[in-house]
């Protein structure tokens, strides 16, 4: 298995995956790896991931094309920002955007430091107030064939752009 460092110096192989499916099939790549105490680099070239299914069928387009259609996992449930999730979460009542209720463990939004009752203030520069706000925008990157969407989120303490994936995932 291969591992590269993501954020808290830790070493995770979602993160070489995330790295590596955002190459075109064919793109030479080098890859550093450890054995036995000592760094090598090797050459590697990207190939396409085999479309076969789990019991010897192949994909077809429509099925591809579908998969494509479905809206990818954040990692994150989404919910109104009311008095309750503020009362429950101390946050400001000025504060507006979308509550986030729930990370999923393992997921790159915990790895990127999302918290719950963090708030998605904006999404691809749009102000979002609601989580359809937010599905939207995320369908409409996806649609214009984006790898990525930024977020501004805002946690107790501070706000950050968080940029996260979205190509290649379904929920």
């Amino acid at each position: 298995m291969c591992w590269i460092k993501s954020t808290g110096n830790r070493y995770d192989p979602r993160a070489f995956l995330r790295a590596i499916v955002v190459q075109p099939p064919g793109q030479l790549v080098h890859l550093t790896i450890w054995r036995n105490g000592q760094k090598h680099e090797i050459p590697a070239t990207v190939a396409a991931w085999p479309n076969d299914k789990p019991n010897g069928g192949v994909m077809t387009g429509q099925a591809a094309m579908e998969m494509m259609a479905r809206a990818p996992d954040l990692g994150v449930r989404l919910a109104v920002l009311d008095e309750g999730g503020r009362k429950q979460y101390g946050l400001s009542p000025e504060l507006s955007g979308v509550l986030i209720t729930h990370v999923e463990a393992d997921s790159e939004a915990s790895d990127l430091g999302i918290s719950e009752g963090d708030v998605v203030t904006v999404v691809q520069g749009a102000t979002v107030r609601t989580p359809d706000d937010v599905r939207s925008a995320v369908h409409e990157a996806q649609e214009q064939h984006r790898a990525y969407i930024a977020m501004l989120v805002r946690s107790k303490s501070s706000a950050q752009w968080i940029p996260i994936s979205i190509s290649g995932r379904g929920s």
